[in-house]
């Protein structure tokens, strides 16, 4: 008996070790709040001007109501961006040019050679999905947005500019580097937890993870939080 509660106490002292660690890691990191409430309206050309909410001043989104960016991506066969340069003139950023933008009301991810729309923000990961909804993500910089009447002023989750796919994932920017992972186990063990030793190890023995996946995305969340 004396032995498993030397063993207990062992036990619970090396995972109190793991989880200080992690506590003590994220106060050593320090992270720029962002949120859709804060981030300035403009264009992201990099992660750090994401990251630092600074738009660059060499464009500005293009509020035209006639340059909808699907409208100017599939029906005239120009891909990228709508914006006007420096000096007021018409042009496109393309594929790769962009990081982001922000609208004043929401903010959208450059994935692909598409848009979407960041549904959560948080100091160490934004989560986003590229869900794609024919009727109501038509987007429109001059008068919101064409779908049914009852979701007219809804934002769309997805600017398509490309295909989009049939499949619905989850995604992360990590707001260390700016990379992109799809959330799922492989990418949670090998890059979004492999920080994180309690909260993988919780992860990890999960039996419902796949539906719980992004509540331990939101924990690492926290740990960033004030």
């Amino acid at each position: 008996m004396k032995n498993v509660f030397i063993t207990a106490c062992i036990v619970f002292s090396f995972v109190f070790t793991l989880f200080s660690q992690e506590e003590e890691q994220a106060q050593k990191i320090i992270y720029h709040p962002i949120s859709k409430e804060i981030m300035r309206e403009g264009i992201f050309l990099t992660f750090e001007e994401f990251k630092n909410n600074t738009p660059t001043k060499l464009y500005k989104l293009n509020r035209d109501p006639k340059k909808n960016i699907e409208r100017s991506s599939i029906k005239e066969k120009r891909t990228g961006l709508p914006v006007k340069d420096f000096y007021g003139s018409e042009t496109y950023l393309e594929e790769g040019q962009v990081f982001a933008f922000c609208d004043s009301q929401d903010v959208y991810i450059s994935f692909g050679k598409n848009y979407f729309k960041i549904e959560d923000f948080g100091p160490r990961y934004c989560v986003f999905t590229n869900e794609y909804n024919a009727q109501h993500n038509v987007y429109y910089f001059g008068g919101g947005y064409n779908g049914s009447p009852h979701l007219s002023n809804s934002q769309p989750t997805m600017i398509r500019t490309d295909h989009p796919s049939a499949t619905v994932f989850e995604y992360v920017i990590d707001m260390n580097n700016g990379q992109i992972h799809r959330v799922n186990n492989k990418s949670m063990k090998k890059k979004i937890l492999v920080d994180y030793p309690v909260i993988l190890e919780k992860f990890l023995k999960d039996k419902m993870k796949s539906i719980t996946i992004l509540l331990y995305v939101n924990e690492v969340n926290e740990l960033y939080k004030e």
